[in-house]
């Protein structure tokens, strides 16, 4: 007889317990919900803060952006051997239009390298008729005094292109210090993408 007393009473002090719990935490488990959401928030602003803000030189790109690879979007303004210069495009700005070559200085462009490459003076042409005033893609890879040595992407028709492995193929560029490429998946995958372009540019346009 107590024994099927104590087992009917056995549901019912569970559920006693539980709802005592929930009164004397009630005003946490209400903050609950914002403390989520706010964990959220700060999640996607540390994760998209690169993109977010606008970076004038190369030094001012974040170091975490660097070695975390994040894609960063901007427009071409000058191009050289040497370097593409771009400015920088964050998410909040996409509808401003960039200045003009003549109306921009030096300073407010970020100067760009091809990694893993080192292109020849005829690459110039190439570069500017492909990439003066086109929206780009550059993945940064590492930073070498004022040079931010990228992967760097753009549309030519309706193919996305790797403007590093392009000019490779075309024999425009040789390979450069894929030693110093970084380690990551991003280094690793522009290594073997460069090295697959050689092979092609070999075989097909020998010199």
């Amino acid at each position: 007889m107590s024994t099927s007393g104590n087992d009917n009473n056995q549901p019912l002090s569970i559920l006693d317990t539980v709802s005592h719990f929930i009164d004397n935490y009630l005003r946490v488990f209400r903050l609950l919900p914002w403390l989520l959401a706010g964990s959220g928030v700060l999640l996607v602003y540390r994760h998209s803060r690169g993109p977010m803000r606008r970076f004038f030189k190369a030094t001012d790109v974040p170091q975490s952006c660097i070695e975390s690879h994040v894609p960063l979007r901007g427009v071409v303004v000058r191009v050289c051997t040497e370097s593409v210069c771009v400015w920088h495009v964050p998410i909040w700005s996409r509808w401003f239009k960039p200045p003009s070559p003549s109306s921009v200085e030096k300073c407010d462009l970020i100067q760009l390298r091809l990694a893993g490459v080192s292109p020849y003076p005829a690459s110039e042409q190439w570069l500017q008729q492909r990439l003066c005033g086109r929206k780009v893609t550059f993945v940064p890879l590492s930073l070498c005094g004022d040079h931010l040595y990228s992967t760097l992407y753009t549309r030519i028709g309706w193919r996305r292109v790797c403007v590093n492995t392009e000019l490779v193929a075309k024999r425009l560029a040789g390979l450069d210090q894929l030693d110093t490429l970084p380690t990551s998946s991003e280094g690793l995958l522009l290594t073997q993408k460069l090295l697959a372009s050689e092979i092609k540019a070999r075989k097909w346009r020998p010199w």
